[in-house]
């Protein structure tokens, strides 16, 4: 079952409103799903090395103080998120989050639903710096 904060309960993340207002450059995060197929992930014992990849592109990230945001795809992506970034392997390095992004227009604008792909809505995994 889904999690969802109520939206009266949402509140404006500081740190990712000043990175949006930013130049900086944001690390992002697009093919690591593509290193191997499945089946050869398992059939070869890949996981370890992919998983220890990604696990030193979020601490060298994070020690550089850039962000990290990467789309979490796949026909399930909220089980993904669970099984695979929600993880204390990857959480413990800089805090990388799972959800959906919302945003105002302004202080007393209503928050915009969240990004959608095709009827799917899209989650993103993030590390702020």
């Amino acid at each position: 079952e889904e999690e969802k904060e109520r939206l009266c309960d949402l509140q404006p993340e500081a740190q990712l409103r000043r990175l949006m207002g930013s130049d900086e450059q944001v690390l992002v995060l697009d093919v690591y799903c593509a290193l191997a197929p499945k089946e050869h992930v398992v059939r070869h014992d890949l996981g370890s090395i992919i998983r220890e990849e990604l696990q030193t592109l979020l601490r060298d990230a994070k020690r550089r103080g850039q962000a990290v945001v990467l789309v979490v795809g796949g026909e399930y992506p909220l089980e993904l998120a669970r099984k695979v970034y929600i993880q204390p392997c990857f959480t413990g390095i800089g805090g990388l989050m799972c959800g959906y992004f919302r945003w105002k227009q302004t202080q007393k604008s209503a928050w915009e639903p969240p990004k959608l792909m095709g009827q799917k809505r899209v989650i993103f995994g993030l590390q702020l710096p």
